[in-house]
C-alpha cells in the first residue's frame, strides 16, 4: 500500500486544483447509497489498519466515486469520515485508489469539506490507474 502525505507546520496537508460539481462529468460521481457509504468507511478502515493504525472509521460523508475511462472495475473513492484515533474524534478527507497497487491519501485539519473538495481531492490524489 502507498501512503501519500505532506507534513508542514504539524498538520498534513496535500494540494490540488478546485473542481466544480457541475464540471465533474461522467468519471466523478455522488455515492448517495447508505449502505455502499458504510462499505466505503469499512474499506477506510481496513486501509488505515494495514498502516498499522487502530484508528477507527465511524462514519463518512461527502463520498464520491472516480471511474477510470472505459471501464468500471477500475475506480476511486474520497470522502469526509469521522475517524477515531489516539482517543479523539477528527474528521478526515481520504481517498482510496486502485489499479495494479492500492494507494490510501489522507488529508487532516482542513476547514471546510463539499462534495466539490472531496471531488477534486479524490482526482488529484487518487485517479484510477495513476
Amino acid at each position: 500500500m502507498k501512503v501519500k502525505v505532506a507534513l508542514l507546520a504539524g498538520a498534513i496537508i496535500l494540494w490540488g486544483q478546485n473542481v466544480l460539481a457541475a464540471e465533474w462529468g461522467e468519471r466523478i460521481k455522488k455515492v448517495e447509497n447508505p449502505r455502499l457509504i458504510t462499505e466505503i468507511a469499512k474499506e477506510f478502515e481496513g486501509n488505515l489498519k494495514e498502516i498499522d493504525t487502530k484508528a477507527r472509521v465511524d462514519k463518512c460523508e461527502h463520498v464520491v466515486t472516480y471511474f477510470s475511462s472505459g471501464t468500471a472495475k477500475n475506480h476511486s473513492y474520497s470522502g469526509i469520515c469521522s475517524v477515531f484515533f489516539a482517543g479523539k474524534s477528527m474528521n478526515v478527507l481520504m481517498c482510496y485508489g486502485t489499479m495494479n497497487y492500492s494507494s490510501l491519501t489522507i488529508k487532516f485539519d482542513a476547514f471546510s469539506y463539499s462534495d466539490d473538495e472531496a471531488a477534486d481531492f479524490v482526482e488529484t490524489n487518487c485517479a484510477p490507474g495513476g
